[in-house]
């Protein structure tokens, strides 16, 4: 495409754009992969989510209670109608 010679690709970085099934995205450890943090599913939310998504990850790295880690948790009951609101977590410094 570009006639400036034999181009080698040193690094490569991808995102994709998905959002879960109920809205909410996933953020914390999953078993199959220790020592991993994941935040995955923002679903066009990331300038909000990031910063929930740092503040879980911050806290299972200190191993400090977070009351927002149910919510957004791999493990959490998606179809419950009982499920509580983001606006019940505040964000912690």
């Amino acid at each position: 495409m570009y006639p400036i010679g034999d181009i080698e690709v040193e690094t490569a970085w991808a995102g994709t754009f998905a959002q879960t099934k109920d809205g909410l995205p996933y953020i914390g450890q999953m078993d199959a992969y220790p020592n991993c943090h994941f935040a995955l599913g923002y679903g066009g939310n990331g300038i909000t989510f990031s910063l929930l998504a740092a503040q879980i990850i911050r806290d299972d790295i200190l191993e400090t209670q977070n009351p927002a880690t149910e919510l957004f948790s791999f493990n959490r009951n998606a179809g419950s109608k009982h499920r509580r609101s983001t606006q019940q977590y505040a964000l912690s410094s």
